[in-house]
């Protein structure tokens, strides 16, 4: 039985429409329908091992010093120049200290005095007149210096010595504050005959 509606004029034209579809090739592949798509699996981060960056080495933090500030003041029978060599000479140096005595008389320069127990850096050295050094007792903790600054002031008949020292451990304190007097400048007066007084702490 052939359909009423299929007729020759109805056939013409569906020839005509169909010769402008554009049918898939071999090659290409079929779009997936929503029933063949793969569902997307959402991974639960909360659930993944946590791998933890490796912790920075710890620095090495030193201990808090207290420290304290001593300033003197003690007149010399000698011109500045004379003392100032005697503080800064190797030969006097061991002379008035009676001990060996290690000692770069530069900027930069390292100096070890009494047996090792003193030891230091030059910091500044302008003759005759200002000396300033990095200063310590070796039993002080590791790189810790005070810092001493000797001024050298012309009086014509004498030398006034004016010490600074700051930075020194309050624990230390009286000990550094009496080796001046009873290492240094008593021992020069008496080496060197610089006959000025001792001055009173």
């Amino acid at each position: 039985m052939i359909c009423p509606l299929f007729t020759r004029e109805n056939f013409f034209c569906f020839s005509e429409f169909s010769q402008n579809l554009i049918l898939p090739s071999k090659d290409q592949k079929k779009s997936p329908t929503a029933a063949e798509k793969k569902p997307v699996v959402k991974k639960d981060i909360s659930t993944l091992p946590v791998v933890s960056k490796a912790a920075p080495k710890e620095q090495m933090i030193g201990v808090k010093i207290n420290t304290l500030t001593y300033k003197y003041q003690e007149d010399f029978l000698c011109p500045p120049d004379e003392l100032y060599t005697t503080l800064t000479d190797v030969v006097r140096v061991q002379a008035w200290t009676h001990s060996p005595a290690e000692m770069e008389t530069e900027k930069g320069g390292p100096f070890v005095l009494f047996n090792g127990m003193v030891e230091g850096i030059f910091d500044e050295l302008s003759f005759p007149n200002k000396i300033v050094m990095r200063w310590r007792f070796k039993s002080w903790p590791p790189a810790h210096y005070s810092v001493v600054t000797v001024q050298l002031i012309d009086k014509h008949d004498h030398t006034v010595m004016r010490l600074t020292q700051t930075g020194i451990p309050d624990s230390d304190f009286d000990r550094t504050k009496a080796g001046w007097r009873q290492y240094y400048w008593v021992p020069i007066k008496d080496t060197f005959g610089f006959g000025a007084r001792v001055g009173s702490l």
